[in-house]
């Protein structure tokens, strides 16, 4: 069962949406051998879970670990 917290307004910006995105769909093009979730859940093992990351750590753990991995962004 969703919580229903989920889908009420949230101080954010929705202008973060697309460049996020797109460099998810960047970062995966070149790991293409891995599910969104496998992409994704691989840059959640630090101190917070992906449920309560924030886009921008995200994204930087992201980047971090896929040049380390040799995929460039």
């Amino acid at each position: 069962m969703l919580d229903k917290n989920l889908f009420s307004p949230v101080p954010r910006s929705p202008e973060r949406i697309t460049p996020m995105l797109a460099k998810v769909e960047e970062l995966w093009k070149k790991a293409p051998q891995l599910r969104l979730g496998q992409l994704l859940g691989n840059c959640a093992k630090s101190e917070t879970t992906l449920y309560y990351m924030e886009d921008d750590v995200l994204l930087e753990k992201m980047i971090a670990m896929y040049a380390e991995a040799g995929v460039n962004h």
